[in-house]
């Protein structure tokens, strides 16, 4: 497996547990009783909306990432074959 393969299971990981968490929280702020249940509907909230965040930002800079790499072998092909002095 590429780093990058790698790399992206790690954060899928990471922001499933995330998403898990936050529709736990949501979830059981309509059953709290004891508790300021909008102090869970937002904590719930907060942590679903920072986990998909999260995901959409390293997805973002995997696919800079990646796009860079390539432009650059693209560029450096290019410049070899095209000088002739």
């Amino acid at each position: 497996m590429s780093r990058e393969v790698k790399f992206m299971l790690h954060i899928k990981r990471i922001t499933s547990i995330g998403i898990l968490t936050g529709l736990l929280l949501f979830l059981s702020s309509f059953f709290a009783n004891g508790i300021n249940p909008n102090l869970l509907l937002s904590a719930g909230i907060g942590t679903f909306a920072a986990s998909i965040m999260i995901f959409g930002c390293s997805l973002f800079m995997s696919l800079m990432q990646s796009l860079t790499e390539k432009t650059n072998r693209q560029t450096t092909k290019d410049s070899i074959h095209s000088y002739q002095p």
